[in-house]
């Protein structure tokens, strides 16, 4: 059995989840989740990051603990 790309697309983004719908948003760690500029953070932090070696860079977020 063959499948093609919309086959195999389809079929893996219905495992797909959105967080937003599974976490309480009435939780202040998702309310300040969601207050927070990520892209300030994530522009002030590409100084310091090599794209040259090492592992990539892992979402700011993720420093943070908040999701």
């Amino acid at each position: 059995m063959s499948h093609d790309k919309t086959t195999e697309k389809r079929e893996s983004e219905e495992f797909v989840f959105d967080m937003d719908d599974m976490l309480d948003n009435k939780l202040p760690l998702y309310l300040l989740a969601n207050k927070i500029d990520w892209q300030h953070f994530e522009t002030a932090f590409i100084p310091l990051y090599s794209k040259d070696k090492g592992m990539p860079a892992k979402p700011i977020r993720l420093m943070f603990a908040c999701c």
